[in-house]
């Protein structure tokens, strides 16, 4: 189909409930398939039941999704269903329950009034846009360099690791290389903190980024 003038392949899969309801081979092989299919998907749209809220199931697909480096965007359907009350519970909980995907754009949508979908559909453009993002060396560098400045890395076993080279290897997603002494070592808090320092200077919503750490040695080294 077409929006905005660019043309889409969707694929809409099964729909996959809850693990402790699923009953039998076929339907687990059901899930199987859809999980595939998410999988090989540029940009990969979970819709989610406002009135049951997040769910495990639901956090679970979000994350596989993300860790296979599928960009994501969260739709969360009948919302105009949740009464008053229910709504600062329902979005409290979102924050909770999806605070490890703090980059994912969501949406309060209703499919059976159409109220939402455009909203939607321009979010998942932008993150198969930021999937696609292309850095140049240079400016992967400086950025690099701010984020240090900012926060230098801890001291590990009484050495300051510093990382300093990194560049882009690859999309879709975002893939980056950092090179440096020992930066294999460095504790996965800092790791996190380089790829969000990364994802929130470029402003790539709805992409998850890969950082690769690769060891170089020092020329000065004794052998």
């Amino acid at each position: 189909f077409a929006f905005a003038k660019q043309n889409f392949s969707l694929v809409d899969t099964a729909g996959i409930r809850r693990r402790s309801k699923l009953s039998g081979e076929p339907e687990k092989f059901s899930v199987a398939q859809s999980l595939e299919h998410i999988m090989m998907g540029d940009v990969a749209l979970l819709v989610c039941d406002a009135l049951e809220g997040i769910t495990d199931q639901d956090a679970h697909l979000a994350m596989q999704a993300t860790e296979h480096g599928c960009a994501l965007v969260i739709a969360l359907n009948k919302y105009d269903l949740v009464d008053s009350d229910s709504k600062t519970h329902l979005n409290r909980s979102v924050d909770i329950r999806l605070r490890f995907l703090d980059y994912v754009e969501q949406y309060r949508i209703s499919a059976l009034k159409g109220s939402g979908l455009a909203m939607v559909m321009k979010a998942v453009i932008r993150a198969y846009n930021n999937a696609r993002i292309k850095i140049s060396t240079a400016q992967c560098n400086r950025i690099l360099k701010d984020a240090l400045r900012l926060h230098p890395p801890p001291l590990v076993q009484n050495h300051r690791i510093k990382p300093r080279y990194i560049c882009q290897s690859g999309e879709l997603p975002p893939r980056f290389v950092i090179s440096g002494g020992r930066v294999d070592c460095l504790p996965q808090h800092y790791k996190r903190y380089l790829a969000s320092y990364i994802r929130r200077y470029f402003k790539l919503k709805g992409t998850p980024i890969s950082l690769e750490f690769r060891r170089t040695q020092n020329p000065y080294a004794p052998n």
